[in-house]
C-alpha cells in the first residue's frame, strides 16, 4: 500500500526515472487533472494580471495558474515564495496538481485580494513593474489578505 500510495502522490521531483515516466496510468492521471485544472473557469486567464495569453504556468506552492510574463516575476520571489512549473512541459507531482484543482485563482483571489481595490489590480497591459509591484504586495506582504482575526486577537490566544 505505501508503494502505491508513494508512485500516486511521486512529486515529480525526480529525474528521468519517475513513476511518471514509467508509469502510464499516473501519466495518464496527471493528464487529465492539467485539464481539468485548465478548464476551471478562473484558471482560463492569470491570477495576477487577468491575462489569457499563455496561462500554462502554475505556483505549485499557492496552486494558482499564471501568465508567461506573472511566472517570471513569481519566479524572481524565490521557490520559497512560489515555485512556478509549466502544466505543458514539466512532470508535476498529482499533490501539486491536486491542490491547483481545488483551490482554482478565484478560490485564491477571493482570500489573496479580498480588500483589493480592482482599479489596482494589473491588466494584460501593465508593465512589468507594476506587475512586479502587485505580486510582491500580493504574496510576500499580504497587502490585500482577507484577515479573519486581529493580530492582537492572535497574540492573546
Amino acid at each position: 500500500k505505501e508503494s502505491a500510495l508513494y508512485r500516486a502522490f511521486d512529486d515529480g521531483s525526480k529525474t528521468a526515472g519517475s513513476a511518471a515516466t514509467t508509469n502510464p496510468s499516473l501519466l495518464e492521471l496527471q493528464q487529465a487533472i492539467i485539464r481539468h485544472i485548465q478548464r476551471l473557469p478562473t484558471n482560463d486567464h492569470c491570477a495576477d494580471c487577468n491575462s489569457q495569453n499563455d496561462t500554462t504556468w502554475l505556483s505549485i506552492n499557492f496552486g494558482v495558474v499564471v501568465c508567461i510574463e506573472c511566472s517570471g516575476i513569481h519566479r524572481d520571489l524565490g521557490v520559497h515564495i512560489s515555485r512556478i512549473q509549466s502544466l505543458t512541459l514539466d512532470n508535476i507531482g498529482t499533490s501539486q496538481l491536486l491542490l491547483a484543482r481545488y483551490m482554482t485563482n478565484q478560490g485564491f483571489n477571493d482570500v489573496m485580494e479580498a480588500k483589493l481595490n480592482a482599479a489596482n489590480k494589473p491588466n494584460p497591459s501593465s508593465s512589468m513593474d507594476e506587475r512586479y509591484s502587485f505580486i510582491r504586495a500580493k504574496y510576500l506582504e499580504k497587502r490585500f489578505v482577507l484577515r479573519t482575526c486581529t493580530d492582537e486577537h492572535v497574540r492573546s490566544t
